[in-house]
């Protein structure tokens, strides 16, 4: 797995956190089905967000 993310602050007390990670599997020999995409695929990515706000 590799996680990216930035924390961006485009108001004083408003923080924006954009992500995106890659997330893969490595089998020991043949498998049936793979963990992502309903069995489809041996990796993924993901992006989120989030934010906080204080106050």
């Amino acid at each position: 797995e590799i996680t990216a993310g930035l924390n961006w602050t485009p108001h004083p007390n408003l923080i924006v956190r954009p992500e995106v990670r890659w997330d893969w599997y490595e089998a020991d020999g043949a498998v049936a089905s793979y963990p992502y995409d309903a069995g489809d695929l041996d990796h993924q990515f993901i992006f989120g967000c989030d934010m906080i706000l204080t106050f």
